[in-house]
Parts: structure tokens; C-alpha cells; sequence
């Protein structure tokens, strides 16, 4: 079943056309990473499935029903959105932080209720930052603000979870202890989960599916063996390359530039 399904759409910014018809579904219950080359689309594909970007053509859906037909506190309570870059001021502690993201199940006239501070303690403990909850964001690693940030996000009790580029910036280490935080989050809890990623061995490792994204266009969608493999990184990223597998995984060995 598809939680996510997007038909015809095109996106022009500026005078530019940054997406060009494309089809796009996203199971439920699995995920679905987004590769392709720096410029090629995967950011706005991501923003417009989170209602960031208004598409000029075409549909995208949540559950069968489109998704600019939501009110922003019915779709926040569904979707959650995690952006490359983002800030708070430093003297805000890790529960205030996750806190935030139960904004769209608060009326106006309330203050936390029980559900609230239930949320938000498991949303820090689902992320293993317990120990770091009453700490200043200021003071935390990469890979500990990381973490925090998506606790907001898991506060939110989203139904689907969107990631752009979760691990830029992190040490290898981080890298792999969030994408096994990430795989838990679904594998455990059933959190759909998107995601765009530049390292496609990670994303082969990580994903029941990868949408290599070229040009505004869908490229090639599948399974990771399906996907990753010596003819589409030639053809989109320009490079020839050895495959080789690890636990069923294909992982990749850049040998050299290809030949255009």
C-alpha cells in the first residue's frame, strides 16, 4: 500500500523546471531512499511532499487524499519533516526542544497534557537521549543534536517521517549509529520513513527501496540489487565502478571517471 503517491508533477522555480513529470510512490512501512546528483531534484521532490513547494502540474497524495487539502495541524500530526540545516538558540535543553514537536496536538487555551509529556519522553528515550535531556543544545555533539532534532520530530508522532541529507556533517560513527536509529524507528515502531541520502552504499545498506532522481526525473526505482548497479552509476553519477555484495547489499567501488 502507498502512504505517498505523486503523479505528473512538474516544478518550475524561478524560470527554471527543477522536477519534470515525474511519478513517484512511496510504500508504507518501508524506506525509501532518494539518490542522485548534486542539483538533480531530490530536495524539492522531498519539500513538496511536505507541502514546502506548491507544485505547478500534477497531484501528490497522503493516504488517497491530496495533500494541500490538509489542515497544517492534521498534516503535521501525520507527516514529519526533518530539514538539512536548522537551528535553535543554544541555552534551549534537549525536552524543550522535543517538546516543540507537539505543537500541532495543542489547542491554544491548554497548556501539556499527560499525552504531551508522554510523547515527549518517549520520543527522547525511542532516540537514546535521556541522559542528555535536560542538557543545552549548545553543548551536544553533531551526532547528539542530530539525535535531538529527531526526537522533536518522533514527538510529533508522525506516521511518516521525511529526511533531507539526515547524516551531512557527522562523523562516519554518527552516520551509522543514526541510520540504525532510523532502520529501529521503522522496523519497531512502523514509522514509514523517506529519506535523501549522498552516500548510496549507506542507502543501499538502509532502504528496502532507492528512487535515483537525474535531471527532475525519476531514473530508476526498485530494490537496492535492483538499483545499484555498474549501468545506472555510469549513466548518472559518471563513474565506472566494481559491485560487490555484503549481506545481500550491493556496495559499490569507484574505479575511475567514466567516459561521457
Amino acid at each position: 500500500m502507498d502512504i505517498i503517491e505523486v503523479k505528473d508533477m512538474d516544478i518550475i522555480l524561478g524560470n527554471k523546471k527543477i522536477i519534470d513529470r515525474v511519478d513517484l510512490n512511496i510504500q508504507q512501512g518501508k524506506i525509501t531512499s532518494i539518490i542522485g546528483p548534486n542539483g538533480s531534484g531530490k530536495t524539492t521532490i522531498l519539500r513538496a511532499i511536505c507541502r514546502n513547494i506548491r507544485p505547478g502540474r500534477g497531484t501528490i497524495t497522503l493516504d488517497g487524499r491530496d495533500v494541500f487539502s490538509y489542515t497544517s495541524n492534521a498534516f503535521a500530526k501525520k507527516v514529519a519533516f526533518l530539514a538539512q540545516s536548522h537551528e535553535c538558540p543554544n541555552d534551549l535543553t534537549v525536552r524543550e526542544l522535543v517538546g516543540y514537536g507537539r505543537y500541532a496536538h495543542k489547542s491554544w487555551w491548554k497548556g501539556n497534557t499527560e499525552e504531551d509529556d508522554s510523547a515527549v519522553e518517549w520520543a527522547v528515550e525511542m532516540t537514546g537521549m535521556t541522559d542528555f535531556a535536560e542538557k543545552n543544545m549548545g553543548t551536544l555533539s553533531g551526532g547528539e543534536r542530530q539525535r535531538a532534532w529527531i526526537a522533536m520530530a518522533l514527538a510529533q508522532k508522525p506516521e511518516l517521517l521525511v529526511l533531507d541529507e539526515p547524516t551531512t556533517y557527522l562523523d562516519i560513527c554518527y552516520q551509522l549509529e543514526l541510520l540504525e536509529l532510523i532502520r529501529d524507528l521503522n522496523k519497531n515502531e512502523g514509522i514509514t520513513v523517506i529519506m535523501v541520502l549522498h552516500d548510496i552504499n549507506q542507502a543501499a545498506r538502509f532502504s528496502d527501496e532507492i528512487k535515483i532522481i537525474d535531471k527532475g526525473k525519476v531514473f530508476a526505482s526498485g530494490s537496492p540489487c535492483e538499483v545499484v548497479n555498474t549501468a545506472n552509476l555510469r549513466e548518472v553519477f559518471r563513474v565506472e565502478t566494481d559491485i560487490k555484495y555484503d549481506g545481500g547489499s550491493p556496495v559499490f567501488y569507484p574505479k575511475r571517471v567514466a567516459a561521457m
